[in-house]
């Protein structure tokens, strides 16, 4: 969309531009704004470093977390990044505050922030090859993972700029009437368009072990440079884009005829897309091209970004994957190029989006630079299986913030979102944000079973108490009901282990069944806790502790005495015994317990569970509130990642270096 440039950017730059020398342009509405404390950056440094490199910055967590990781998750791997920049009016501007200095806006220095903040060992890589530069950045990216240079690769890119309208009447490139319309009769030009964006690749099967998050595939592309015309070195031949479309089909072993949709450079001048569609077109009429190839650009849309077309183009592509949309071209009427009059054209262009219905799903993208380097990538879209949840099932999920107005605002964003989904599985939503959350200061634990029950707890301002570090031990006494157990299990890596144990052995009593639910949610707890509980058992609870020391195992139960007499002295003695320069969370649901508390003193905080709600749940958040560390994501796998969940990370502030604007 083409906007006049943001007068409060305009309060940033030098005194000596008039506001009235600056064009139309897509343009970023804030680039001032930064969250320095986030990346462990004061103030002083923050406000030099050129305001795209700030912006790569936070791309990469967001990247990172759209992913479906925590940004902490990818520390010290082999990633390596790969950059896409290109100069500015503001590169010259913070040369001048900073007197040149290269840590601050030399532009290779952007990958090594990304790289350093992530302390990733693979290499840093910034590609220039104009127009086509981002999309041979993530074909080169593609060729270290195979090379072994690195487990996975990070490719990103910014344009963060300004365009003069004397630069946009002198050029040929360029819209007067900032309207951008590709392949179109009355095509007159492109406009200036910025932006910031980052994509994570690494080996489909690495991605499907650890059950990432996958957009799409990329099943192989093409780089080349074909010859260019003689009277103009950056306008290129019609012969080596149709080269390196066949290439990349070739590469990806994937015919050329089951290409449908391509993502083209589409730069709304007649030259370049007549020759792109020329070159089009011979690739697929050389081939026995039994489908048709719908071209559109994202140019028409977001305007000419330089560098970072080929990732635009790219997004665009995954979309009309993920969507099943042949996407339309926008601001397109009538095309004015021959070759749709010819019999057997194959190219279309359409004006609105049609439904994708064929069974694979097959996409190119094309970027071709005026350096003459042409790039092609193929996709293929990959189809995520859903796993249902059961009506009336319990479902939980771990948030956090490093305080608690960034957790309420983490609340207020879920709560929102929600209301925009009601229909959402409810877990994909756990699954996705037991992947995101760690475990910051403030941390606080839903277990739910409805929409209106989530809602409700999201909503509530819940009264924090102080917490301290502390010992925790569980008194466990009696059987719990195998549904409370059965709730807390469903969903873990451990249902199938106790489904296949019930199965195997028929004769298993009710209660048998009970305690081996029990000690399976038992087990779950001290995993996500980190081991954080001693285990106690009296009377019946009993069977459970010796299947959790291992001194029982799970298909040898058989339940002979269910009323085994609970040694309360015995008990409370050995309460008495533990060190005292420790503080202790004693934790039971056994009713009658006034003897035991009686005789505790102040080292031991006590609480009876599962009064209100499972007690597995309800040990849990009190254990939470004394500073334990929780550890769903490893646990609770079950779960397809909600790509548009996007939350909030970042607390930015005005970051700027104050300057006379000379």
């Amino acid at each position: 969309m083409c906007i006049d440039f943001p007068k409060n950017r305009f309060q940033d730059v030098s005194k000596k531009i008039s506001y009235q020398d600056i064009a139309k342009g897509g343009y970023l509405k804030e680039i001032d704004l930064f969250d320095y404390d986030f990346f462990n950056l004061d103030k002083v440094e923050a406000e030099k470093m050129y305001p795209g490199n700030r912006l790569l910055l936070e791309a990469a967590v967001k990247t990172v977390m759209n992913a479906g990781y925590h940004y902490n998750d990818l520390k010290n791997k082999r990633v390596a990044t790969f950059v896409v920049q290109q100069e500015s009016e503001y590169h010259s501007f913070f040369r001048r505050v900073n007197k040149n200095s290269s840590e601050a806006s030399y532009l290779p220095m952007a990958g090594t922030r990304i790289a350093n903040f992530f302390k990733w060992k693979g290499p840093v890589t910034a590609i220039d090859t104009a127009c086509s530069s981002s999309l041979s950045a993530l074909y080169y990216a593609c060729q270290s993972i195979k090379n072994n240079d690195c487990d996975a690769a990070f490719v990103c890119g910014e344009v963060t700029d300004f365009i003069f309208k004397e630069a946009v009447e002198n050029h040929p490139i360029y819209s007067k009437n900032f309207k951008c319309s590709p392949y179109d009769k009355d095509a007159n030009g492109t406009f200036f368009g910025e932006g910031v964006m980052g994509v994570l690749i690494k080996p489909l099967d690495n991605a499907l072990k650890d059950n990432d998050s996958i957009y799409a595939v990329v099943k192989g592309g093409a780089l080349n440079r074909g010859e260019m015309a003689s009277k103009n070195i950056s306008v290129p031949k019609a012969e080596s884009q149709t080269e390196v479309i066949e290439l990349a089909c070739e590469n990806a072993s994937v015919p050329l005829g089951n290409i449908e949709f391509i993502e083209g450079q589409g730069t709304g001048t007649l030259l370049g897309d007549t020759i792109e569609l020329e070159g089009l077109s011979k690739a697929k009429n050389k081939h026995q091209s039994y489908k048709n190839c719908h071209i559109s650009s994202v140019k028409g849309q977001v305007g000419h970004l330089g560098v970072l077309s080929g990732l635009v183009g790219l997004f665009r592509a995954i979309y009309a994957l993920q969507s099943k949309q042949l996407l339309g071209q926008y601001n397109f009427n009538y095309s004015y190029s021959n070759i749709f009059e010819e019999k057997d054209n194959k190219i279309k262009i359409m004006s609105k989006n049609q439904a994708w219905e064929s069974k694979r799903l097959l996409a190119g993208v094309s970027s071709f630079g005026m350096t003459g380097t042409n790039a092609c990538v193929i996709l293929e879209n990959y189809h995520v299986s859903k796993i249902a949840s059961k009506l009336g099932q319990m479902h939980l999920f771990l948030i956090a913030g490093k305080d608690q107005l960034q957790l309420k605002a983490v609340k207020k964003y879920i709560v929102k979102y929600l209301k925009g989904h009601k229909n959402i599985c409810f877990g994909d939503l756990s699954y996705s944000l037991n992947r995101l959350f760690d475990n910051n200061e403030c941390r606080e634990l839903y277990a739910f079973t409805t929409y209106k029950e989530l809602i409700d707890q999201l909503e509530e301002d819940k009264t924090i108490t102080e917490s301290f570090e502390a010992d925790f031990i569980y008194l466990i006494t009696e059987i719990y009901e195998l549904e409370q157990s059965i709730a807390l299990i469903e969903r873990s890596i451990y249902y199938h282990e106790y489904k296949t144990i019930i199965e195997a052995n028929s004769s298993l009593t009710v209660l048998e069944k009970a305690i081996i639910a029990q000690y399976f949610s038992f087990k779950l707890l001290a995993e996500v806790s980190n081991n954080s509980f001693r285990f106690i058992g009296g009377n019946i609870g009993k069977y459970v502790t010796k299947l959790l020391s291992g001194h029982l195992y799970p298909k040898d139960l058989v339940v002979l005495d269910q009323k085994k007499d609970f040694n309360e002295y015995k008990f409370i003695k050995y309460l008495v015994s533990l060190p005292p320069d420790k503080n202790y969370v004693l934790l039971t649901k056994k009713e009658d317990i006034s003897n035991i508390f009686t005789e505790l003193n102040d080292t031991f905080t006590k609480y009876k569970i599962g009064l209100n709600e499972n007690p597995y749940v309800d040990a849990l958040k009190i254990i939470i509130n004394h500073g334990a560390h929780l550890s769903l994501k490893k646990h609770f796998k079950n779960g397809t990642f909600l790509q548009d969940l996007m939350l909030p990370v970042f607390d930015k502030k005005r970051c700027w270096p104050n300057t006379n604007k000379d």
